[in-house]
């Protein structure tokens, strides 16, 4: 389940009597002033662990993509500005579907991998 609107939560449940809410580290990346502006789309799984939720500005066509890893934690992934937002995926075979919206709304499928990051120690 996700909230529309600020602080844009969302929870997994796990049974009936259970659930565990969500939150995204948003850091100032959107101003105070705008984030009346901006809503969420559902959250999307891409694997038992791992969601992907897209804020989107309804000024304009700004979107933020904020990726939830195993531990729960949301960070920012990626932006960009294109009237798009992730709707549903298909884990087992890489897929996810958006709206995109150019001169009328269309579905679209994207196919994805897993990259990993390189970590570095100090």
């Amino acid at each position: 389940m996700t909230s529309l609107n600020r602080p844009f939560a969302w929870w997994r449940f796990a049974g009936s009597n259970s659930g565990r809410q969500f939150l995204p580290s948003l850091n100032g990346d959107i101003p105070d002033s705008s984030l009346s502006h901006w809503v969420s789309s559902p959250v999307v799984a891409l694997a038992d662990t791992v969601h992907v939720q897209v804020l989107a500005d309804l000024t304009s066509d700004d979107r933020i993509a904020v990726v939830y890893g195993p531990t729960g934690t949301g960070t920012i992934k990626g932006r960009w500005s294109e009237p798009l937002s992730f709707i549903n995926a298909m884990p087992r075979s890489r897929q996810i579907v958006a709206v995109r919206r150019t001169d009328r709304p269309e579905l679209v499928v994207y196919e994805w991998r897993w990259r990993m990051e390189a970590r570095t120690t100090h």
